[in-house]
């Protein structure tokens, strides 16, 4: 009898986990053939664009204005993405979900634009001294401090688009973007001798070009709700706030910090190679805007983390290439003065990898409502960036430590990411049965 018994639940754990298998089968060719699917895959696509944008952009100002006029646009352009991110107060993902669901008061996304908007106009003054300290002139430096609030308003702008599902306009948006962006730094190559001020102007022009598709679409029309209306969502903004702010500034934590301990040249040459790196997260910006949508709605995780570790495995295989094989390559296209910088592409490489599989992780958890979660997985990258990348470079570390320093710091949050889906997912399960 005993026998009889084990043998029969071997046999329904064996049914079991072959009905398991057809579902997660069913599941990514659902994924894999809808419409999101579709429109996620030219959203992508028109995405490319700004990696290959930036690209042109990393090789035209290397050549024209050299590794410490790289550098030095560098230091502003990292300075306004976390501008950026910090004064959307994470915005941009609660009023996509409330709207996803349609349970959103009206006129809301009005009232709060308009209060991150007066937020961001006291640290638009501080990017504008902060420009000028490196020498930018005080025009292109006050244009630098305008596009604080504007991008502010964008990003807001894009949740609200995101929420209507209006993917086309995202895709626009992406295009005209990266349009502008491969278009743009060639002007450098018109003139006799161009300058960091040139260079920056191109960088706000294509800043600003992408917005345009978003204020189009009007995603701020109507009348304002009143405030005590969107305080419920200011709140569960201000939760989410430091999880959507710790991304870019973990983005570019490092060469904020390198900006202030090593060479403008220095940093030229780690920031070419992390424009470079960081291109496949743009392509990631598709799907996950479309995962974040589809979690929210249906509160299940199941295809995330087969789509994380498939840009994971692209990243690590991608950076063990670029740091055997980039070298020369390098080097003939941006210039003796970026000769030896190999390894550090290929270390970053592998490290966005790590990041964007973070991030598809992290969007997931905050679809599902496991915003706790989601914080602790990004501050523990930025914790330990922020924590070991100066005591390494201070102490007489070369620029290839801040990548070593990034590489391990990614690889650490996904870790934790993956097994607090793995806890939510078997939750789920449980609950199912």
């Amino acid at each position: 009898m005993t026998t009889s018994k084990v043998r029969l639940n071997q046999q329904q754990a064996t049914r079991e986990g072959a009905t398991s298998m057809a579902r997660i089968r069913g599941l990514r060719l659902g994924v894999l053939r809808s419409r999101d699917a579709r429109l996620s895959i030219e959203l992508g696509l028109a995405t490319a664009l700004g990696p290959l944008g930036g690209f042109v952009s990393n090789i035209v100002i290397a050549r024209t204005l050299g590794a410490s006029g790289r550098g030095e646009l560098a230091a502003i352009v990292a300075a306004l993405a976390v501008c950026e991110a910090v004064l959307a107060f994470g915005l941009p993902d609660i009023v996509a979900r409330y709207i996803a669901k349609g349970i959103i008061p009206p006129g809301s996304q009005r009232t709060l634009a308009v209060g991150a908007v007066a937020a961001s106009i006291i640290p638009g003054v501080v990017v504008a001294l902060y420009c000028h300290s490196w020498s930018f002139s005080w025009p292109i430096s006050i244009g630098a401090a305008l596009l604080v609030p504007w991008t502010t308003a964008t990003v807001i702008g894009r949740g609200v688009v995101l929420g209507h599902h209006a993917y086309r306009k995202l895709t626009a948006s992406q295009l005209v973007g990266g349009i502008f962006r491969l278009l743009a730094p060639l002007t450098l190559i018109l003139v006799d001798d161009p300058t960091e001020n040139m260079g920056l102007a191109v960088v706000l022009s294509y800043i600003v070009a992408a917005s345009i598709p978003i204020f189009w679409y009007r995603p701020f029309a109507g009348r304002a709700a009143p405030v005590r209306q969107v305080i419920p969502l200011l709140r569960e903004s201000l939760i989410v706030w430091p999880v959507y702010a710790a991304w870019p500034i973990y983005m570019y934590l490092d060469q904020l910090v390198l900006s202030a301990v090593v060479s403008p040249a220095d940093l030229g040459r780690y920031a070419v190679c992390a424009g470079i790196a960081q291109a496949p997260a743009a392509l990631a910006s598709g799907p996950r805007q479309i995962l974040l949508a589809r979690a929210a709605k249906s509160q299940n995780l199941d295809e995330i983390p087969t789509i994380a570790q498939s840009f994971l495995a692209a990243g690590i295989v991608g950076g063990a290439a670029c740091g055997f094989l980039a070298g020369p390559i390098l080097e003939a296209i941006f210039g003796p003065e970026f000769r030896g910088i190999s390894a550090i592409l290929g270390l970053l490489v592998a490290a966005c990898g790590f990041d964007i599989a973070l991030g598809m992780l992290n969007t997931g958890l905050l679809a599902v409502g496991r915003v706790r979660s989601s914080a602790i997985n990004q501050g523990v990258a930025l914790v330990l960036t922020a924590a070991a990348l100066p005591i390494a470079v201070s102490l007489g570390g070369s620029i290839i430590w801040a990548a070593i320093v990034r590489l391990s710091a990614s690889a650490v949050a996904f870790s934790l990411a993956r097994l607090n889906v793995r806890q939510f997912s078997r939750s789920q399960e449980s609950t199912s049965d």
